[in-house]
């Protein structure tokens, strides 16, 4: 088995991952209703579907492909931050979400069409989601029970 369908299917195997762990939280969410943020964790779908999106090239058009992808990953970052957080119980507000969403839509759009950089995108979105991901974490240093575990574990570490 070679050639690009070969290394198509390989590729999909990720999503499908995804995808998989997509619907195992949303089934454990049918079944635990009272726990939402396990709702929010079956927002793994959207990174599967962006990366089978990028992977097959949907829709055809590079920069639509950009702009689509580029939404369905920040959805995806943002509802795995807000279940984290809810799950802690904060959470992060549907304003500041659909600024974040929207400035990154906005800011791909402008190096996809306006002023075209790809290395640019790449940055955005690798920093831009580990901004997200690291306000979560400075979020949930005030949840002590996470800490003191995490401290008490590593006090007892052999050593």
């Amino acid at each position: 088995m070679n050639g690009p369908l070969a290394a198509s299917a390989i590729a999909s195997a990720w999503p499908g991952l995804f995808a998989l762990f997509g619907l195992v939280f949303a089934w454990a969410w049918s079944i635990e209703k009272k726990r939402h943020y396990l709702l929010l964790l079956s927002a793994c779908l959207f990174f599967a579907t962006a990366a089978f999106m990028q992977i097959m090239l949907l829709p055809l058009d590079i920069g639509a492909n950009t702009i689509s992808t580029g939404l369905l990953y920040t959805l995806a970052v943002l509802a795995a931050a807000e279940a984290i957080l809810r799950r802690s119980g904060s959470g992060m507000g549907w304003k500041l979400a659909l600024a974040v969403i929207v400035v990154m839509t906005m800011l791909l759009g402008y190096f996809y069409y306006v002023h075209p950089n790809l290395l640019v995108r790449i940055y955005l979105q690798a920093f831009g989601y580990g901004l997200i991901l690291a306000a979560t974490a400075w979020r949930l240093r005030s949840s002590s029970g996470l800490w003191l575990s995490l401290r008490s574990t590593s006090s007892r570490a052999p050593g």
